[in-house]
């Protein structure tokens, strides 16, 4: 029986759990206890377990948490007391030791509001991440100023609120092996103008609808009524206020137009972006009241005007105080419904054509509003104008469904997890992973790669707008936690994309050290940088606790050192390269690996039990034997000492010998003259 190695995952941080894994070897069927050590003491999580073993290789893994940075040293031990001997031949291979190095916690930037209290923050928080919630204009907006953080995450954050020089560095940082993970709302993804940017490059999904560069989300058009009625009562005058406040409260890229009517139309201001406001005001204000009712002129013009623009969502407010004719109204909706124009309408004063105006709006797909003395007006025009700006994203009940069961949805039950409020619509890109969808097939969670980074899109929200139900639900800490951890910088000792690779050296007790640095850009030839060995059994600080090894450049992005006298215990290796072109000198690249010797090679399991062939070969006259070595060493030998050996050398030889002498006799030796004849 034996303990041959342990295994711990690449990345181990403050406050993870995971499975340390055992490999085991029996001889023999048995039924022994397991015990497990977390740096000499029992491992809290899972200090034994009774196991059955069934001859022969066998894994098996315990739980196990780290909750402190640092060297951490587990060792496994089998409890073979009262096996026979025979099972048992050596105790000395009954345990095996690994060690790892725990990072401290992990660090997230979150941008989106920087509120340290929102949902989000909080549930990574949850999980011993330590988080940063700032503001778009307080991040790092280069590379190198991201490069502390394990993982970036964007949430529900307009593009324009992210400087051209944060967006490459986020893509570069992802490049060189961060993680990168994009929560959807209102202001997401295409609805929020990340269509087109080096952000939608480096995702896994492509925005459905989404708007490209210099392309407005809105389009609206205000079609108000300026006959003689809407003098009184000052009417005009609060729509004119509404129709500013419109134009200020809308995105510099959104379009507005604005279309006055009585008996036929006028155009105050002609569709035109919403950062021309103090144009667009001073053209509301020429607008006076006079004249009779007639909304259809008017709608038309502000179809011809919609019909033409490339914005996502177009929209019309109507807004008349009396009776319009409703003839060819009905046929003109059908041609803005197949033109993807929305209309929704506002009555004003009793003498408002209430039917009239909610059948446009039934049948434009708006809202009808009725607003009895014109106060609520701009309040009416903000709120249509916030609920038509969601048009370009689906709001309805939603049920998370597992697309794919991956480590990251462990322990999450989302058959009972509740619905999700809208999403916004995306598309996959090729090799992305489909992580989850909703119950009627739309991505919801997908993941991929960048570079030497993971990236990650949400397509829903992670706070009280879409996601009210499952910011109360059990199970939203974890999810995000796990997504977070399985999203962000991958090992625990890597860095610029480095990696550690330990063979053992031709002598006893060295080992060859191996460091390949393929960077996102290709190989890095120029870094200077030393290798670590802690020995953790030793105090901290003193001389035999860390040895430090040069490390050389061997080839294209490689670098080598030996580690030699490692004929017992345990050792933490880590490699540190700097480029010594920054000043001050920059870390550049980093990988950690161990070696681990926990009892003499003869000792493992594949020296246990000899090939019979093998040991057939070397005694042919009297076969093998197993059991006691009393009757062998008590059997006599051959008499006086002799011995059998084949003979067909002999005999060859006194065959070939003979023959090789008479081929030179004949080769050499003339017997005779030969007879020569006479010429002539």
């Amino acid at each position: 029986m034996l303990v041959e190695a342990l295994h711990l995952p690449a990345e181990l941080r403050v406050g993870q759990t995971f499975d340390v894994t055992i490999d085991l070897w029996a001889s023999a069927p048995a039924t022994l206890t397991l015990r497990l050590d977390k740096d000499g003491q029992p491992n809290p999580l899972a200090p034994s377990s009774e196991l059955i073993l069934r001859g022969g290789p066998q894994q098996i893994k315990l739980p196990a948490r780290a909750s402190a940075p640092g060297p951490i040293v587990f060792t496994a031990s089998l409890d073979a007391a009262a096996l026979p001997a025979e099972q048992n031949r050596s105790p000395a291979n009954d345990r095996a030791a690994v060690v790892g190095e725990v990072r401290g916690r992990p660090r997230v930037l979150h941008l989106g509001d920087a509120d340290e209290s929102s949902a989000l923050p909080r549930a990574l928080r949850s999980d011993h991440l330590q988080v940063d919630a700032v503001a778009p204009e307080a991040a790092p907006a280069s590379a190198e100023g991201l490069r502390p953080y394990d993982l970036v995450v964007v949430s529900d954050l307009p593009a324009r609120r992210a400087s051209g020089a944060l967006q490459q560095a986020i893509a570069k940082y992802v490049n060189d092996g961060g993680g990168f993970i994009m929560v959807g709302g209102e202001r997401a993804f295409g609805v929020g103008g990340w269509g087109g940017t080096v952000i939608e490059e480096i995702l896994p999904v492509r925005f459905e609808g989404e708007r490209q560069r210099e392309q407005p989300t809105l389009a609206l058009v205000l079609v108000i009524d300026k006959s003689g009625s809407m003098s009184s009562e000052d009417r005009l005058d609060l729509v004119k206020e509404a129709a500013r406040a419109t134009a200020s409260t809308l995105d510099p890229g959104d379009e507005l137009g604005v279309i006055a009517f009585d008996s036929r139309p006028y155009t105050l201001v002609r569709l035109q972006p919403a950062a021309n406001r103090i144009r667009i005001a001073g053209d509301i204000r020429r607008l006076s009241a006079g004249g009779g009712t007639n909304a259809l002129p008017a709608l038309r013009e502000a179809y011809l005007q919609l019909v033409g623009s490339k914005a996502l969502v177009k929209h019309v407010i109507l807004l008349s105080d009396g009776q319009s004719p409703e003839a060819g109204v009905n046929t003109l909706l059908g041609d803005m419904r197949d033109a993807d124009i929305t209309v929704s309408a506002v009555g004003v004063g009793a003498g408002a054509g209430k039917d009239f105006l909610a059948r446009v709006a039934e049948r434009g797909r708006g809202r009808y509003y009725f607003s009895q003395d014109g106060t609520d007006v701009p309040r009416i025009f903000s709120r249509e104008t916030r609920e038509v700006t969601r048009n370009a994203v689906v709001e309805r009940d939603l049920y998370p469904r597992v697309a794919k069961r991956v480590q990251l949805l462990r322990g999450l039950d989302f058959e009972r997890a509740p619905g999700l409020s809208g999403i916004i619509p995306l598309k996959l890109k090729p090799l992305a992973e489909l992580i989850l969808r909703t119950h009627l097939g739309d991505p919801l969670l997908v993941r991929g790669r960048r570079g030497l980074g993971r990236t990650a899109a949400f397509a829903s929200d992670a706070q009280p707008r879409w996601a009210a139900r499952w910011v109360a639900w059990e199970g939203f800490g974890k999810f995000w936690a796990q997504l977070a951890r399985d999203t962000m910088r991958q090992g625990a000792g890597t860095l610029g994309g480095a990696t550690l690779r330990v063979t053992p050296g031709t002598d006893e007790g060295s080992y060859s050290v191996v460091v390949d640095v393929d960077a996102a850009e290709g190989f890095v030839n120029d870094l200077h940088g030393e290798l670590l060995v802690i020995d953790p059994s030793q105090p901290a600080g003193s001389d035999a606790h860390t040895a430090r090894l040069p490390i050389a450049l061997t080839a294209p992005g490689r670098y080598e050192a030996t580690v030699l006298g490692v004929h017992a215990g345990q050792r933490l290796l880590k490699a540190q390269l700097h480029d010594e072109g920054q000043s001050p000198r920059r870390l550049a690249a980093e990988a950690i690996g161990q070696v681990s010797v926990p009892y003499p090679r003869e000792l493992a399991p594949d020296q246990q039990n000899a090939d019979p062939a093998w040991l057939a070969s070397l005694s042919p006259e009297t076969g093998t034997h197993s059991g006691s070595l009393g009757p062998v060493l008590s059997t006599p030998g051959a008499p006086k000492g002799t011995r059998t050996r084949p003979i067909w050398p002999e005999v060859l030889w006194a065959l070939v010998l003979p023959l090789l002498l008479l081929d030179l006799l004949l080769r050499r030796v003339a017997l005779g003259r030969p007879a020569r004849g006479r010429l002539g």
